[in-house]
C-alpha cells in the first residue's frame, strides 16, 4: 500500500456575500490572497503535517460560472451559508448538486459551515429583549439545519463566528480530520477487498487442484 495521504484539495462554495473568503483569508492570516485561485497552508493531525490546497470561488459563483476544472481532484469541500440569511440556506441544495454534477463520481469529504458573520448577540451586551427576539428570529434554525444535514447524509455541522479565529481554525482542523478519517478507511476497504479477492483465488485453485475420485471400480 502506498504511505499516509499528506496533500489534500479544499474547495469552499456557497452563494456570494455569505464570508467564505473572510474565513480563508483569516485562516490563512493574510488579507490580500492576490490573484491565484487556490492559497496553501499546512496544518498538523494527529502528528502529521497535512498540506491543504483551498480553492476559493473568487466571485465566480454570482454568474454561476465554477466548472469541472475548479472541482477536479477535490477531497473535502466546506458548503457554506450565512446563518443569518434564509436564502442561502435555501440554495445548499443548489450547491451538492453541482458538487455532485462536477466532482466526476469522486468522493468527497463535506463539512457543512454555517457563518456567523455579524455575531449580533455577542457584539452587542446590552441589547433589549425585543431585539434579541428579532434576531433570533432572523436565524436560521437548527431543526432545519439538522434535518437538512441528515437529508444528505452530512455528519458535521459547525456554526463558525467569524470573529473567532479559534472558531476559524477549528473549522478546517475539522474538515481535515474527516478527509483523513475517509482516506482512511477506503484504503481500507480497498485493503480488504484486495485480501477477500486473493483469497478466493487461492481456494479456487486448492479446489482445482484436488484429485477426482473414480466413479467405479476396478473389476480385476
Amino acid at each position: 500500500m502506498n504511505g499516509p495521504k499528506t496533500d489534500y484539495k479544499v474547495v469552499i462554495i456557497g452563494n456570494s456575500h455569505v464570508g467564505k473568503t473572510t474565513l480563508l483569508k483569516k485562516f490563512i492570516g493574510k488579507m490580500d490572497l492576490g490573484r491565484e485561485s487556490y492559497v496553501q497552508k499546512t496544518v498538523e493531525s494527529h502528528g502529521r503535517h497535512i498540506n491543504l490546497q483551498i480553492h476559493d470561488t473568487m466571485g465566480q459563483e454570482r454568474f454561476r460560472s465554477l466548472t469541472s476544472s475548479f472541482y477536479r481532484g477535490s477531497d473535502g469541500c466546506l458548503v457554506c451559508f450565512d446563518v443569518m440569511n434564509q436564502s442561502t440556506f435555501d440554495d445548499l441544495d443548489t450547491w451538492l448538486l453541482d458538487l455532485k454534477d462536477y466532482s466526476g463520481g469522486r468522493a468527497i469529504s463535506i463539512l457543512l459551515v454555517g457563518i456567523n458573520s455579524k455575531n449580533f448577540p455577542t457584539q452587542h451586551k446590552n441589547i433589549s429583549d425585543e431585539d434579541s427576539d428579532l434576531f433570533l428570529s432572523q436565524k436560521v434554525e437548527l431543526s432545519k439545519i439538522d434535518a437538512f444535514r441528515e437529508e444528505h447524509k452530512l455528519r458535521t455541522y459547525l456554526e463558525v463566528d467569524l470573529t473567532s479565529i479559534s472558531e476559524i481554525n477549528h473549522c478546517f482542523e475539522t474538515i481535515t480530520d474527516v478527509m483523513i478519517a475517509d482516506v482512511q478507511k477506503s484504503q481500507q476497504i480497498q485493503q480488504e477487498n484486495i485480501e477477500r479477492n486473493s483469497q478466493a483465488i487461492h481456494i479456487g485453485r486448492t479446489t482445482n487442484d484436488q484429485p477426482t475420485e473414480s466413479k467405479g471400480r476396478c473389476s480385476c
